[in-house]
């Protein structure tokens, strides 16, 4: 799992992506992301899954029972506390 940033048309733009074990991107998604200021959540929604992402790890939530991925402690681990920099980035 991945979150990323591009820069284009004078706005830097939030991306994610996740990949499988061999590398292979699974999903790569770069439209609106809702950040949530006092639940610390990144969230973004594609078809009619939900996607939450926060220090825990990641809540994809499937129409019928969400599933939590744990981040991994060597893992790199960022602030999302300066996501107003992104063009696609909601902060509520």
């Amino acid at each position: 799992m991945v979150l990323g940033s591009l820069y284009g048309d004078d706005a830097k733009q939030l991306y994610y992506a996740f990949a499988d074990k061999d590398g292979r991107i699974e999903l790569y998604y770069d439209g609106l992301f809702v950040y949530d200021s006092k639940q610390k959540t990144l969230s973004f929604t594609n078809k009619s899954v939900n996607y939450q992402i926060n220090k825990k790890g990641i809540t994809v939530r499937l129409p019928n029972k969400p599933v939590l991925f744990k981040s991994q402690p060597a893992s790199e681990q960022r602030s999302l506390d300066k996501l107003s920099q992104f063009g696609n980035v909601r902060i509520r």
